[in-house]
């Protein structure tokens, strides 16, 4: 293998590695915003549970 050709495969093994963490950066964003997503929904569906429950003892009626 000469000079030239090692350049160019340096290069492109770089450039490959480049891609591959920002594919990386791009899945650790995205699995982060799903988890926070995640966890707001949650909060909201034991908010939800709290009010259907505190209305069940108070004899209020929620219609769905």
């Amino acid at each position: 293998m000469d000079i030239s050709t090692l350049a160019a495969y340096s290069v492109g093994m770089a450039q490959g590695m480049q891609k591959q963490e920002a594919n990386v950066a791009m899945t650790k964003q995205a699995i982060e915003s799903n988890t926070a997503a995640a966890q707001m929904l949650s909060e909201q569906v034991a908010d939800q549970a709290k009010a259907a429950a505190a209305a069940a003892s108070g004899g209020i009626n929620i219609k769905v």
